[in-house]
């Protein structure tokens, strides 16, 4: 699964409760993260992801310090859980996040529109 980020995520803010907002998105309202492609499995009755070790490097805005990230992800009929942390390239800390033993978990609701 490829990851792509909106130039001017303001825009789009409140999409979720109206689709139509998405409507004229074109590829030049959007970036692709090169190297920070998520690969799923099969496991069980769930879904798991998560990027090759040390693909998903960038520096955002150009220029700015590097980050590795490092994302799995899981999912289910009834949740999806996220970790997802950066690490900095040169000092090997981490930069911001969560790890994989305090994931961010989110339950599967209706739509507003369905």
């Amino acid at each position: 699964m490829k990851q792509y980020f909106f130039n001017t995520p303001a825009d789009y803010v409140g999409a979720h409760l109206d689709p139509k907002k998405l409507s004229g998105l074109t590829d030049e309202d959007i970036w692709l993260l090169p190297g920070c492609d998520v690969f799923w499995q099969r496991d069980g009755d769930r879904f798991t992801g998560s990027m090759n070790d040390g693909s998903c490097v960038f520096a955002f805005p150009e220029g700015a310090r590097a980050k590795t990230v490092i994302y799995k992800v899981a999912i289910d009929k009834d949740t999806f859980w996220r970790s997802d942390r950066s690490v900095w390239t040169d000092s090997g800390e981490v930069s911001g996040g969560r790890s994989d033993d305090d994931p961010t978990i989110h339950d599967r609701v209706a739509a507003p529109w369905d």
